[in-house]
């Protein structure tokens, strides 16, 4: 990315562009607002952690006592922390949705699981740093700063967000002068459905940040062009594949091959064969 920046920038402009990643960005913020100090917890560590928080728990457990006594749900418990904290999910939230739940059985799992969650923070905040936290703590280091002020962002390759990343995202739209996200979709449906459901629902859920921020949302731009398509059937095809009307159709495909394979295995030895031909022939791998 950053020598496609350069390409495009040049030297002189490229330099007053940071490109960053959500990990990346915390890092760089961490250094200048603190946070970066602390023992970082490895997976290994995690696990002890886990196991430790699961024996704190294990007098309270009722749904999962005998796979707490048989330490079969160490890892099954680490999946499910990280997903709630992903999702922006507390153990006083698993704990606050197991009360109002009428199944007994899924709302003792989730107020277990709240109580595990609750200890497993608890040992890790004492004396590490989780890098599942880092997007949490990212967001509330920007929540007092203004260090994107007068800046102009540009959010690309990303078909959706965890919450996590639409808190941090939610504070940058607040402070910087203009955010600019790019998604891949065939159109902008109100019904939430079809191919690019996904992208759509992100597009509702960054306008809905940006409202709560008390930023004003511009009309989408709709890019129509594909420029990366030097081939006119590569770019027919992309642009009809799913098509569901009949459409027009190139009498010449050139570049396109049709192959029928028996399995994945001889799909790719095709696919490989192919890129050797083409690379004997003097063509780039790049291309």
């Amino acid at each position: 990315t950053e020598k496609a920046m350069l390409r495009l920038a040049g030297p002189q402009r490229a330099n007053a562009i940071g490109i960053y990643s959500f990990t990346r960005l915390a890092e760089t913020v961490f250094r200048r607002e603190g946070g970066v100090a602390g023992h970082r917890l490895s997976d290994g560590g995690r696990r002890i952690l886990m196991s430790s928080a699961i024996a704190a728990c294990e007098d309270s457990l009722e749904v999962y006592k005998n796979a707490a006594r048989s330490g079969h749900v160490t890892d099954l418990m680490l999946t499910a922390v990280n997903e709630m904290k992903m999702c922006g999910i507390s153990p006083a939230q698993l704990t606050e949705t197991a009360s109002l739940l009428k199944s007994q059985g899924l709302a003792g799992k989730l107020r277990e699981l709240g109580r595990v969650y609750a200890a497993y923070d608890a040992l890790v905040s004492a004396s590490y740093l989780d890098s599942r936290d880092d997007l949490t703590r990212l967001a509330e280091a920007l929540r007092g700063t203004k260090l994107f002020a007068g800046c102009t962002i540009a959010v690309d390759s990303f078909e959706g967000f965890t919450v996590q990343e639409l808190r941090v995202l939610g504070e940058l739209i607040r402070q910087a002068d203009n955010v600019l996200v790019s998604l891949c979709t065939d159109g902008l449906p109100d019904d939430g459905s079809g191919l690019f459901a996904l992208v759509e629902r992100t597009r509702r859920r960054l306008t809905l940040a940006a409202e709560e921020q008390g930023v004003k949302v511009l009309p989408p731009v709709v890019l129509t062009k594909a420029p990366r398509f030097r081939n006119e059937s590569l770019k027919l095809m992309e642009a009809q594949l799913f098509c569901p009307e009949e459409a027009l159709v190139d009498l010449r495909p050139e570049g396109i091959t049709l192959y029928e394979a028996q399995d994945v295995y001889q799909e790719a030895e095709f696919v490989a064969a192919a890129i050797r031909h083409l690379a004997a022939q003097g063509i780039r791998y790049r291309e």
